[in-house]
């Protein structure tokens, strides 16, 4: 009983809900018309119909799955096919199921072409893509080369190949066809393609001889045959050979067998002309006596032929030759009615061509020597003419330079090469003549001839006189001097030389300052009178052109001063006194500055020196040869500090005081 009641309430509550659920089952949306594009052409977004209330969900191309969108999709038409995409209608919050699709087609453009792998040697087949299409209109025309041997027409239906049979081998199939009732994309609707039929290999090749013809304009020339001598039947193009077109002309077979291949022919016709000899077969009009020459047996125009008496040219006597005629060979083309007058060449006398070589000459010659006059055996009125390579002389020094004459004039020898010595020309080498400085008074003699081997002679100038033996020093200031070699040497002049004459005994008297003594920079000025070009020396120190010194040393110094040309005696000064004082010492008993003293004096100059503390203590009195202060006071070691110091001393024979101070270190 209790089992009952249960049915009873689970019926009770589950029938409602299942009439509730299925009385709330919603619609598939309507509209879902099928679209059609053709490859990347722009599509629009989809579109489906809803009831009043409804709304749309479109899912792309997922048929279960995926993520719904409001949005509905815009169709992708960049591949070929059939494509579905899916979408549902939503009404009281119900979605309908299973989801509806809609068909989007994309078909690629009509084309048309000749399907290469259904070619055979009497059919051809045409491909076509037919965009959905079912019928078509068709043209064909079948070809051998040029010529038409069949045309046809009509409508085709499917399938989307279109075969042609009955054909001949190298026969050319043009088609065209157009689809009927065509969508947009079939564009254009009208497309033509060709298929040729192909030929057996090897093909066969007409064996005409094809050695090139040669015929005289108007000769009479026997037609080509229509057939080969292996058997090929064809036509010729031209269809008959011209016997009055000067010149080269091909002419070519074409089988009849489209599968053989033919030929080409030249053709030239020759025009009838009188021989002519002109540019490199031109005749010469002039030769030379015994010279070699034959005539030419060729003409310019290719006409072969003979001359008489002989194409061998007698030159063995001067003057006018006798007549030359050229008759053309048998079968040459060439005009009967206009002949090739006969020819005379004047013989002229060979010219033996001679010159008196230049003799040896020195380099730098000016002006250059010049090429020697050309002379002949036998003599010519005007003489010879003609060019020497190089074509100036060369006034370089060398040996064997040579020189080589061509003649411009007919039938003039060339003569043998012409060589030329240039002998060198050396520039004069002396020994010392004389210091380019040297003093007034003095005597100098110039040399006539150079130490070169052999000597160079010659003579000296000067702007004013010439020739001239000796230095002239009785004039202060500088004078140049040229040498001149004499004459029928090979000698170049030197540069002139320059000589000065300076002042002599300029030097009179040397005197000196030195600065206050004891300072740190002791500085010693010397000065010379009278005026002059003097060099100063301390003690036995380098020579100097300054005569100031700097830094001298403490003690007893000297000073020269010479003349730098040497024109004057030195004079030397001595006893110059330099005073200095060390700044400090260290009284430890190292041997190092153990005493202070003043170093390089004599007491003969300084006459007392004290030394006190810094209150004016008086500690010690030293000489100035003696071995200094120690740094005691009655024995007793004076403690680290500054002490002072006075000297009594004669500079330049003047009593003078001199006071400072030093340090004591300990």
């Amino acid at each position: 009983m209790k089992n009952k009641i249960k049915i009873f309430i689970f019926l009770f509550l589950f029938i409602p809900f299942l009439t509730a659920n299925l009385f709330s089952q919603t619609n598939p949306p309507t509209g879902l018309n099928a679209r059609y594009y053709c490859r990347n052409e722009v599509a629009t977004q989809l579109t489906a119909n809803t009831v009043s209330g409804g709304s749309l969900r479109w899912y792309g191309t997922s048929q279960t799955g995926g993520t719904s969108s409001l949005v509905a999709p815009i169709p992708s038409t960049t591949t070929d096919g059939l494509t579905y995409y899916y979408v549902t209608q939503v009404v009281s919050g119900v979605e309908s199921s299973p989801r509806s699709r809609i068909e989007v087609n994309v078909n690629k453009q009509f084309d048309l072409f000749c399907d290469g792998t259904k070619l055979t040697a009497n059919s051809v087949n045409f491909d076509f893509n037919n965009v959905g299409q079912s019928s078509f209109n068709f043209t064909y025309t079948v070809k051998n080369g040029t010529t038409i041997v069949n045309s046809n027409s009509g409508t085709w239906n499917s399938p989307s190949n279109f075969p042609i049979s009955g054909l001949l081998p190298g026969q050319t199939v043009d088609f065209t066809i157009t689809a009927i009732g065509a969508p947009s994309c079939v564009n254009p609707a009208t497309l033509s393609d060709f298929c040729v039929t192909p030929c057996p290999l090897p093909k066969p090749i007409s064996d005409f001889d094809t050695t090139p013809q040669k015929y005289c304009d108007g000769a009479s020339i026997s037609p080509f045959s229509l057939s080969s001598p292996n058997g090929i039947t064809g036509k010729w193009n031209p269809p008959t050979i011209s016997n009055t077109i000067i010149g080269e002309t091909i002419y070519t077979f074409t089988p009849d067998n489209l599968c053989a291949i033919g030929q080409n022919i030249s053709v030239t016709i020759i025009p009838n002309e009188a021989p002519t000899f002109t540019g490199i077969d031109a005749i010469k009009s002039e030769l030379c006596e015994n010279e070699v020459y034959n005539l030419p047996t060729i003409s310019t125009n290719n006409i072969n032929g003979t001359w008489s008496p002989s194409i061998l040219v007698d030159t063995s006597v001067v003057g006018i030759t006798p007549f030359y005629t050229f008759t053309p060979n048998v079968g040459e083309c060439f005009n009967t009615t206009v002949t090739f007058p006969p020819i005379s060449i004047d013989v002229k006398p060979s010219l033996v061509t001679s010159y008196v070589p230049l003799a040896d000459f020195c380099a730098g010659t000016i002006p250059a020597p010049s090429f020697p006059t050309i002379t002949s055996v036998p003599t010519t009125i005007s003489g010879i003419t003609g060019n020497w390579v190089p074509n100036t002389i060369s006034t370089v020094a060398g040996f064997n330079q040579e020189y080589q004459f061509t003649p411009t004039t007919k039938c003039a020898t060339t003569p043998s090469k012409m060589v030329v010595n240039v002998k060198q020309s050396p520039e004069p080498t002396f020994l010392p003549i004389v210091p380019d400085q040297v003093c007034e008074g003095s005597i100098f003699a110039l040399p006539n001839f150079s130490n070169d081997t052999p000597p160079i002679t010659g003579s000296w100038s000067t702007l004013t006189v010439n020739p001239i033996a000796t230095i002239d020093t009785s004039t202060l200031g500088t004078e140049f001097y040229t040498f001149t070699p004499d004459g029928l040497q090979c000698a170049k002049a030197p540069d002139p030389i320059a000589i000065t004459v300076n002042p002599s005994d300029t030097l009179i008297n040397v005197d000196h300052t030195v600065t206050n003594a004891f300072e740190g920079n002791q500085i010693i000025t010397v000065v010379a009178t009278a005026p002059g070009n003097y060099l100063y020396q301390l003690d036995s120190g380098p020579l100097q052109t300054s005569p100031i010194f700097e830094n001298v040393s403490a003690g007893i110094h000297q000073i020269t001063v010479s003349d730098a040309n040497g024109c004057s005696a030195a004079i030397t000064e001595s006893n110059i006194l330099v005073i200095k004082h060390p700044k400090y010492f260290t009284p430890n008993g190292d041997g190092f500055n153990d005493t202070w003293k003043l170093s390089g004096l004599t007491t003969s100059l300084i006459t007392k020196i004290y030394i006190f503390d810094r209150y004016g203590k008086l500690f010690k009195e030293i000489s100035a040869d003696g071995t200094g202060w120690d740094g005691t006071y009655l024995g007793v070691p004076m403690p680290a500090d500054d002490y002072w110091f006075t000297v009594d001393y004669l500079e330049n024979l003047t009593p003078k005081k001199f006071k400072s101070h030093f340090s004591l270190k300990r």
